[in-house]
């Protein structure tokens, strides 16, 4: 596509390696994405965290695409490493603290140069499957949550076993799931494995309950046009309809690509070009 419609991609150029200890690459992603703690901290609602950390990516020259109607089970996130427009896919089902510790996960399997499919399914301890998404884990979790910071935001010394409201807050002050919280306070000793495991459980159980909710609830939805630009990002949308403008691919190629019909792509051109907030 991108010989087609004639554009210069700036290739990705960022790498890591298994040895690396893995704060010391989610520090790297820190740095190259952008993203302070003090923006962090300012964000107020998942969704907001989501949009930023996915632009931060996409500037990266990373295309981050989300998909819609298949199963978390089947599929949280996907990687497609490469040195030109690499591609991470997250599962537009999953809740928007979800997807944010995923693409982190994602990319750094792009920094590996190793691409995967993600599920929900734990893999089996000790296979080099595992090893690396345990790295990818680790370093999507210091890069979210660094050590410093949970440690200053957790005053109180020594392990504990954590409420629900009190995970809340933290999860709220960073921007993060619960899930996410609760393993960085495990991994920096601060909670215990038995504490950790009954906690998780209930997650993952009050998690099966939105879906369940959310599948039953579910009429309507966002436009497609709105859908167009959450599922395929902002960077490909404008590469689109800027190759468009300028001539190089046909209207027709331009609805193909962006996989809308021809009335659509107005709206998708303001909401990409224009002020609204919509996708």
């Amino acid at each position: 596509m991108a010989r087609e419609i004639e554009q210069d991609i700036p290739a990705f150029r960022h790498r890591a390696l298994m040895h690396e200890a893995p704060e010391a690459v989610a520090a790297r992603v820190r740095q190259f994405l952008g993203i302070t703690l003090d923006r962090q901290f300012a964000f107020r609602r998942t969704d907001d965290a989501l949009k930023a950390w996915k632009a931060a990516v996409e500037a990266q020259s990373v295309l981050v695409f989300e998909t819609s109607r298949i199963p978390l089970e089947e599929m949280r996130g996907v990687s497609l490493p490469g040195d030109v427009l690499p591609i991470v896919i997250l599962n537009g089902g999953d809740a928007h603290a979800g997807r944010i510790f995923t693409l982190l996960h994602e990319l750094t399997h792009l920094l590996l140069r190793q691409g995967g499919v993600c599920d929900l399914v734990p893999i089996e301890d000790g296979t080099a499957d595992a090893r690396v998404e345990a790295f990818c884990n680790a370093v999507a979790g210091n890069a979210l949550v660094p050590v410093d910071a949970i440690l200053g935001a957790v005053p109180r010394q020594g392990v504990q076993a954590w409420t629900m409201e009190e995970l809340d807050g933290l999860a709220r002050q960073f921007a993060v799931s619960r899930y996410v919280i609760l393993r960085r306070l495990l991994t920096v000793g601060r909670t215990t494995q038995a504490h950790y495991c009954t906690i998780s459980a209930k997650l993952d159980e009050e998690q099966q309950q939105a879906r369940d909710r959310s599948r039953s609830e579910s009429v309507g939805g966002p436009s497609p046009s709105v859908m167009a630009v959450r599922n395929l990002g902002r960077p490909f949308v404008r590469l689109v309809l800027d190759a468009y403008a300028q001539d190089r691919i046909a209207l027709a190629t331009a609805s193909d690509y962006l996989g809308v019909k021809i009335r659509h792509l107005s709206r998708i051109e303001s909401l990409v070009f224009g002020r609204e907030a919509g996708a």
